[in-house]
């Protein structure tokens, strides 16, 4: 099984937690069957990324930008094997 890992440039502190990384599995048809596919939004992503990387959609309520684009770009690849989301073959 493919998986992937960030380490945030913003950890994200939770509680009396501290996220400094997210490593995220490879989805399956389970994760994403409530999921647009053809036109993703950032709630969708987010929904996703917590998912795979078993960090509660809340605590990802909390990303930086920068590590959100980051998060983007990984749940992306992961769902089309490189080809960005949204845009067309």
């Amino acid at each position: 099984m493919k998986e992937s890992k960030i380490t945030l440039k913003e950890p994200i502190e939770w509680g009396s937690e501290s996220i400094k990384e997210l490593n995220f599995k490879t989805p399956k048809a389970k994760h994403v069957k409530e999921m647009n596919l053809t036109n993703p939004g950032v709630k969708d992503i987010l929904l996703l990324a917590s998912k795979l990387s078993g960090v509660s959609l809340s605590a990802l309520d909390e990303l930086g930008m920068e590590d959100l684009m980051a998060v983007t770009e990984i749940v992306g690849n992961l769902l089309t094997g490189g080809q960005k989301i949204g845009e067309n073959a």
